[in-house]
């Protein structure tokens, strides 16, 4: 059970690494957008 535990975390931090890079521009206007 620990063992499908921390695969399903591993899955999640790779897959929200995967979508931070795509995404990096957009987050970044984003940014810019909210301190204006």
């Amino acid at each position: 059970d620990r063992v499908r535990t921390t695969n399903n975390m591993l899955g999640d931090c790779y897959a929200a690494a995967v979508v931070e890079h795509l995404s990096k521009k957009e987050l970044m206007a984003l940014d810019a957008a909210a301190y204006q």
